[in-house]
């Protein structure tokens, strides 16, 4: 049952409607991410595809980045080398987003 319910979880961020992932002003895709030890043993995982800049936002008054956006979702682990399995939790990208780049402070000594 748990194996299932996280293989239809992994599938439902893969088939986002219209490609969403390609039109985003932040794009990104999919890489396998592969754990024979895991249920389930496949999880796709965002990468970013521009790692500092936002794609088709050129009038912006400030800079922007791309920024990877995580969630933690419940795995199951195997033990050693038994049949036996533990609950655990594994955070994965699933998306990219844009936000503005983070200020760069300097302290001034006079």
């Amino acid at each position: 049952l748990c194996s299932g319910i996280l293989d239809q979880f992994d599938f439902q961020i893969i088939d986002m409607p219209d490609r969403l992932y390609e039109r985003s002003v932040a794009p990104w895709n999919y890489v396998v991410k592969m754990d024979v030890n895991r249920i389930p043993q496949v999880i796709h995982e965002a990468h970013c595809t521009s790692s500092h800049n936002c794609e088709k936002v050129k009038d912006s008054a400030s800079s922007l980045e791309s920024i990877p956006l995580s969630i933690t979702i419940p795995v199951l682990k195997k033990k050693d080398k038994c049949a036996s399995y533990s609950v655990e939790q594994e955070t994965i990208r699933i998306a990219c987003i844009c936000a503005t780049a983070r200020q760069q402070y300097h302290i001034c000594q006079g």
